[in-house]
């Protein structure tokens, strides 16, 4: 399965909303959380039920997480996330 093509899909909605930003042909994770922040600044902590990640932010938020010896609190707090979403990622990773 192909990933969607970020880059088109924000152009798009920065263009509708009017919002002047240049956005990369390979977009990371980081990139797509920071224009979603920017697109959508006041909905950040709602709609948080029910959301996925892929396997490369899981990875990425994992990793910083042991580089810089931050606890679940800390990292769920940095990212936005639930710690028992950390925790279970962990478990699920063997880590």
């Amino acid at each position: 399965m192909q990933k969607p093509n970020y880059k088109k899909i924000y152009e798009e909605i920065l263009k509708r909303k009017k919002i002047k930003k240049k956005i990369n042909d390979k977009m990371s994770i980081k990139d797509v959380l920071k224009i979603s922040k920017i697109i959508n600044p006041d909905n950040q902590d709602k709609n948080q039920k029910h959301k996925s990640y892929d396997l490369d932010y899981i990875n990425y938020v994992l990793n910083d997480q042991l580089k810089h010896n931050y606890t679940n609190t800390e990292v769920a707090n940095k990212y936005n996330l639930s710690r028992n979403t950390i925790t279970k990622w962990k478990k699920n990773f063997n880590l």
